[in-house]
């Protein structure tokens, strides 16, 4: 099913493009696919904590978006935004956000992109266009995300984007995380 928001990214050969569309609930059984393809062929898998499948039905119907990558009709790869609201799991309340500022919190929740198409920057410019793309991202001033401290290249893909460090937490099960947060209204001034 082709969505009607989607952008065009273009790949190693400027002759290629991938499109990044807005996915919805039919999509969750390719999303969920290529998360377990990509992870199971990943290098280290201790640095990414795959989405559930609940977690995906929760994100994709009314708690985020998830924005796919195609090359023609191959998936490529994905980001997920996640709106917490007052949920406990909100990374505001790590950064020591009032619950009136946790509100404005929106996740960086996941990203993956499959290693044949990586060193594109897919994943900084993916995750730009998407958030320029999105309504719904477009009206909450922090955006957060965790990143292991082992993982480089997200941790410099995060940098890339604005995102600051505020220190390690520990998170998913004791795992070492870097709290990231960009405040959109500090970018501005």
């Amino acid at each position: 099913m082709v969505n009607s928001v989607s952008y065009l990214i273009d790949l190693r050969d400027q002759d290629e493009r991938a499109v990044l569309r807005l996915c919805t609930l039919t999509d969750l059984p390719a999303l969920y696919a290529f998360q377990l393809e990509t992870y199971m062929i990943g290098e280290d898998r201790s640095t990414y904590c795959p989405l559930q499948q609940d977690e995906w039905q929760a994100i994709l119907t009314e708690y985020g978006e998830v924005w796919a990558l195609y090359d023609a009709d191959k998936m490529i790869g994905f980001r997920v935004f996640y709106f917490p609201m007052d949920k406990p799991d909100n990374l505001g309340r790590d950064l020591n956000l009032n619950v009136y500022e946790q509100m404005k919190v929106m996740h960086l929740e996941a990203c993956m992109v499959h290693p044949a198409y990586r060193g594109q920057r897919l994943h900084v410019r993916m995750t730009r266009a998407a958030l320029k793309l999105s309504t719904r991202a477009a009206s909450f001033r922090y955006i957060c995300a965790t990143v292991d401290p082992a993982n480089q290249p997200s941790l410099r893909n995060l940098q890339e984007l604005g995102l600051r460090s505020y220190g390690l937490r520990s998170k998913y099960n004791g795992r070492q995380r870097y709290m990231m947060m960009l405040d959109r209204m500090q970018e501005r001034t």
